[in-house]
C-alpha cells in the first residue's frame, strides 16, 4: 500500500514510461533473489534469469541486479557440494537472462535472424552517448540543469520531499540505517536483510553521485527500500517489550504514515483532472 502511494510510481505510472515496466522486473528480482539465498530450488535462479534479462532489456542501467543472485548463491551456508551447485544454478540464470534480453531488445543486436548475435555498434553508439550525458562530459542544455547539484544530497532530497512524501521517506531511510546497523553488528536474523540493504545502497551510490540524477532514476530501489521502511514499522510495533501506551503510539505512526502517504498521492493524482496547460495554450491558439 506504501508503494501504491508513491508520487514517482504514480507518475510514471500515469505516463506509461519504460520505468513502470522495469520495475515490475526489479522488484520480481529482489523476490527470487530473497527465495534464492533461503532455498535451494534451481527454479528461483531461472526466474531470477527471466526477470533479469526483461529488466535490462526495459533499462540498461538495471544491469546491477545480477550481483544480488551471486549473492545469493555465495551468502547461503556451505554444505556438501553447494559450491558446485551454486555455480550451475549462476549459469542457468545467466544463460535465462541471455535469452530474454536478445528477444526483448533486439536493437542490441545485428540481427537480422535471432541467431544473429553479434552486437549493434548503433546500439552501442547510443549507451556510449548515454554514458558521457550522465556523467557530465558533454556541454547540451538539459545538463544545465543539474549544475550546483550535490552528490547524494540532492536526490535523497527529491526522493523524501516529493518521490515519496516527507513520511514514507524519512520511514524508508530509518529502516535502510536500522538494517544496515544490524548486518553491520551481525544481529541474529540480520542476514535477511542483505540483499535489499546492498541494493538500495549501492545503487544509490552509484546513480547519486552521477551528473545526471532525475527522481525516475532511482525507482529501481524504490522497492527495496519501502520494504525495509514496512519491516522498521512493524519492527516497532511488534517489540514485546513495549507497555500498552507506547504499542498505541507505535500503531498509531504506522497509521500515520499510511494515510499521510495516501492523501500526498491523492493530491497529487488532482493533478491530472485538470487540462494541461501547454494543451490548453496550443488549442486557444489554434481556435484563435
Amino acid at each position: 500500500s506504501m508503494a501504491a502511494g508513491s508520487v514517482a510510481l504514480i507518475q510514471q505510472a500515469h505516463f506509461f514510461t519504460v520505468d513502470s515496466v522495469a520495475n515490475l522486473f526489479v522488484t520480481l528480482c529482489l523476490l527470487f533473489a530473497v527465495r534464492a539465498q533461503r532455498s535451494d530450488s534451481a527454479v528461483n535462479f531461472a526466474c531470477f534469469g527471466l526477470a533479469l534479462g526483461a529488466a535490462v532489456a526495459s533499462r540498461i542501467n538495471t544491469a546491477p541486479l545480477a550481483l544480488l543472485i551471486v549473492m545469493a548463491a555465495w551468502s547461503r551456508p556451505a554444505t556438501g557440494g553447494s559450491w558446485v551447485a551454486g555455480s550451475l544454478r549462476l549459469v542457468l540464470a545467466a544463460g535465462l537472462s541471455i535469452i530474454v534480453f536478445r528477444i526483448g531488445q533486439p536493437y542490441a543486436f545485428e540481427g537480422p535472424t535471432i541467431f544473429g548475435v553479434g552486437l549493434n555498434e548503433q546500439w552501442l553508439d547510443n549507451i556510449r552517448e548515454v554514458r558521457v550525458q550522465m556523467e557530465g562530459d558533454v556541454d547540451f542544455p538539459p545538463n544545465h540543469q543539474w549544475t550546483g547539484r550535490t552528490a547524494l544530497v540532492f536526490p535523497w532530497q527529491n526522493m523524501v520531499r516529493w518521490g515519496m512524501g516527507p513520511t514514507l521517506g524519512i520511514a524508508v531511510w530509518i529502516g535502510f540505517i536500522w538494517t544496515s546497523w544490524q548486518l553491520l553488528r551481525r544481529r541474529v536474523g540480520s542476514r535477511r536483510h542483505l540483499l535489499p540493504v546492498v541494493w538500495s545502497g549501492l545503487y544509490f551510490l552509484w546513480l547519486g553521485t552521477q551528473w545526471v540524477k532525475p527522481i525516475r532514476y532511482f525507482l529501481p530501489i524504490y522497492p527495496s527500500l519501502i520494504l525495509l521502511g514496512a519491516w522498521a514499522l512493524y519492527e516497532v510495533a511488534g517489540v514485546k517489550q513495549l507497555k500498552r501506551f507506547s504499542r498505541l503510539v507505535a500503531a498509531g505512526l504506522i497509521t500515520i504514515v499510511l494515510a499521510t502517504t495516501a492523501l500526498y498521492a491523492f493530491g497529487f493524482s488532482l493533478i491530472y483532472t485538470r487540462p494541461v496547460t501547454r494543451v490548453e495554450a496550443s488549442r486557444w491558439i489554434y481556435e484563435n
